[in-house]
């Protein structure tokens, strides 16, 4: 079976649409213990291998890239998976404890009717590789689990990642299923929160309303110990309503290690846009990306936080500021700061009077960086005024006539002739869309010299009509 998947907003360069195989929660390797059974092929201990198998992915949720690694080696996957359970002695009364809703969920994967020859073969594995996943997910980094189950050396890999005592911390958890009759997530919750009421000092309504989102017990372990080891502050997300609290817990439980040391550097005012929901999971990735690897830094945060606070920038602002630093980036040019437009404007305005006319569009974003070796640009101008500030990319006027470069920029007079602009290296740059002026349009990226450099730099002067 094929799933596609289409943006609804429009699809630009392909990107937009997407197509993914899916395998049936119901179970693949029911499947193939039915299929092998057909054949005339069967045995207990393949009936609890399959069983290992099918649990774990039931823990882990069945995706083709999952099942072609079990598919790679299953035996070994089945060997080093095994490995956890029996490091617990009484792994018996840990399968006797768990809830009723997840021996209902053995059921329905086992292939078998209950006092068949192979049901408790497969029963029994099935909780064997449904505990190795519930420790994984436990032991393992928040964001890291999903990548046990890559390979063959993956899976084994993070066996031996896994120490005793972790392993025994699960079966501890698990034990006290017998508290409730629901699912182990919610098992657990009530244990987690009283823990984060004791670490960070938040009550036990808002521990509780932080994990409930989180889908797994595993899950859940893991983000309140990241929200305790950041020492996020207990007093702050007590202040926050029910629903932001939930979205505390769900954007730890998504993006992990890296998204909690964000929050916490990123002050306050970035916690409130992650709480409120004002930017897409997709572009909270890509920002937490960018200041991981030291594009944006704690200030930078801070000032895109306000600017989305106080509504002076939006999603789009930070998606296209976020672009630009790529690209740049990709050139190897280093990052210095992103400001809001209406920051540089009105700095620009107190530079050189009121009636500046403001460059940059309202509510977006400038990025200010310095050039790590020679770069090429273009300026256009009139017959007397090659040398200046602005500048943009040649390709961003190839085949404009005058009068479209004009509108395109904003320009106050229709430029006659176009010169190419060495940038020397170590040159600081700001790039951001131009602001809507004398009778133009908003929009395209622009460039400004935030130095001077050298007037021989501005050359090969042709009319437009050459260009």
């Amino acid at each position: 079976m094929t799933v596609q998947v289409d943006d609804r907003h429009e699809i630009i360069e392909e990107v937009g649409t997407t197509e993914a195989e899916a395998i049936e929660v119901g179970g693949i390797f029911h499947q193939v213990s039915q299929e092998l059974r057909a054949a005339g092929y069967t045995a207990a201990e393949v009936e609890a291998g399959l069983g290992v198998l099918e649990g774990m992915t039931t823990g882990a949720g069945e995706t083709l890239g999952g099942i072609l690694a079990i598919y790679d080696d299953p035996h070994v996957i089945v060997e080093a998976a095994k490995a956890i359970p029996e490091a617990v002695e009484n792994f018996d009364e840990i399968i006797e404890a768990l809830p009723a809703a997840i021996e209902d969920q053995q059921q329905f994967n086992n292939p078998h009717d209950p006092g068949d020859q192979y049901y408790d073969d497969f029963r029994y594995g099935w909780y064997q590789g449904y505990f190795f996943w519930f420790v994984v997910e436990m032991a393992v980094p928040a964001g890291e689990a999903g990548k046990a189950l890559k390979s063959t050396e993956t899976v084994q890999s993070t066996v031996d990642r896994i120490s005793t005592p972790q392993v025994q911390r699960a079966a501890q958890i698990a034990k006290q299923g017998g508290q409730t009759a629901t699912a182990p997530v919610r098992y657990s919750r009530q244990q987690l929160s009283n823990g984060l009421a004791a670490s960070i000092g938040i009550t036990q309504d808002a521990g509780q309303q932080v994990l409930s989102r989180i889908q797994t017990t595993g899950g859940q372990y893991q983000a309140a110990k990241l929200l305790n080891r950041y020492d996020i502050d207990g007093n702050e997300i007590d202040s926050r309503s029910a629903n932001e609290r939930r979205q505390t817990g769900e954007f730890t439980s998504r993006h992990g290690e890296d998204g909690v040391r964000v929050a916490a550097d990123g002050g306050e005012e970035f916690r409130d846009i992650v709480t409120t929901g004002r930017l897409g999971s997709a572009t909270t990735d890509r920002l937490i990306r960018a200041y991981d690897r030291g594009s944006i830094d704690d200030a930078d945060l801070q000032r895109i936080s306000r600017g989305l606070n106080d509504d002076s920038i939006d999603q789009v602002a930070v998606e296209t500021a976020l672009t630009r630093i790529n690209h740049l980036e990709r050139d190897g040019h280093s990052i210095d700061r992103v400001r809001t437009a209406d920051d540089v404007n009105t700095e620009l305005r107190q530079e050189r009077g009121p009636d500046y006319q403001a460059p940059y569009e309202q509510n977006t974003l400038t990025v200010e960086f310095t050039t790590a070796t020679d770069d090429q640009f273009v300026r256009v101008h009139g017959s007397g005024n090659q040398v200046g500030e602005w500048m943009m990319r040649a390709n961003d006027i190839d085949e404009l006539s005058p009068s479209e470069i004009q509108r395109k920029y904003s320009l106050p007079d229709e430029p006659t002739h176009v010169s190419d602009v060495t940038v020397p290296s170590d040159t600081p740059i700001r790039t951001g869309s131009v602001e809507e002026n004398f009778g133009g349009a908003s929009g395209a990226t622009q460039y400004q010299l935030a130095e001077h450099i050298p007037s021989d730099n501005f050359h090969n002067s042709r009319p437009l009509e050459d260009n």
